[in-house]
């Protein structure tokens, strides 16, 4: 069991709950059992609870906002519950989580009867609040705090001023899309380059997964960060051209584990399109970097 990994591995780790622990080699990103942290146990970023994730809404610092970037990243296909303090046990603790969501719904409304142009964005935000709300009580069972509800009041006053707003929305959507795909573009082309460039360290959530192998050969590496042994990731292969082949039926992960480094492969589908945690690697993929290894 390696427990000395790379920031993204330490997320991925926690994420798959494969093994107790690890932390980067710095020291200022580790799990323990089912609580990650960054810099010490003064601040944990978030804990597996009941199939669920408790992610933190605190920051600290600019070093500590990208490991809880990291951890979302990597915790994506979880359902996951934002709330102040994620290692919450007591019903005191409970209480103040609480009405800390009730507090920031509030100023999401407060927000949204008076913004000039984003009034939509804050009242989603509201919304999303009474959800979590709602969610983080049923996750423990709890019968502590009212039911969030937003007011009628509250409703209308903040879709008058959507509505009013929503000819420069429609504007600024227009812009924000052109951007975007402008982004996209380079984000593809950056890609490209980390596939054959192994000094570039960076992640390409926003990208179907790829492939490549590391500068010693001896690991596969994901454009999310992930990393695997090469012979697993050869015999994960194998097992997707079997399947796709129709030689095999499709994997379900169920009782039976199959296993690529670290992680739990979750299923494989009859077009070999291999899903692990927040990983869902097609087929041609793989198939891409097999054939580069002549495999």
């Amino acid at each position: 069991m390696k427990t000395v990994v790379t920031s993204n591995m330490v997320a991925h780790l926690w994420a798959a709950q494969t093994q107790p622990h690890a932390r980067n080699s710095s020291n200022t990103f580790w799990f323990r059992d089912s609580v990650i942290y960054s810099y010490g146990s003064h601040f944990p970023i978030a804990r597996h609870v009941n199939g669920h994730v408790l992610m933190t809404t605190r920051d600290y610092s600019v070093t500590t906002s990208r490991h809880k970037s990291t951890v979302v990243n990597a915790a994506y296909h979880l359902p996951m519950i934002y709330c102040a303090n994620p290692t919450a046990e007591s019903e005191i603790d409970h209480r103040k989580n609480l009405a800390a969501m009730r507090t920031a719904c509030l100023a999401c409304l407060e927000k949204a009867s008076r913004a000039r142009l984003y009034s939509q964005m804050h009242l989603d935000n509201a919304k999303d609040y009474v959800k979590t709300h709602a969610a983080y009580r049923a996750l423990f069972g709890l019968d502590l705090d009212e039911v969030l509800i937003i007011s009628e009041e509250w409703k209308k006053e903040a879709n008058g001023r959507v509505a009013a707003q929503q000819k420069i929305n429609e504007a600024r959507k227009a812009e924000t899309k052109k951007h975007e795909k402008q982004q996209q573009a380079q984000l593809k082309k950056d890609l490209e380059e980390w596939k054959v460039d192994t000094s570039i360290w960076r992640t390409f959530y926003n990208l179907p997964v790829a492939l490549r192998v590391n500068t010693d050969g001896s690991l596969v590496e994901t454009s999310h960060g992930a990393q695997v042994p090469v012979d697993h990731a050869k015999r994960a292969y194998a097992v997707a051209i079997l399947i796709k082949t129709g030689v095999q039926p499709p994997y379900q992960h169920n009782g039976h584990s199959l296993h690529c480094g670290s992680f739990i492969i979750d299923s494989i589908d009859a077009e070999g399109t291999l899903k692990a945690g927040c990983h869902t690697i097609t087929f041609s993929a793989m198939k891409e970097l097999a054939d580069k290894l002549g495999w």
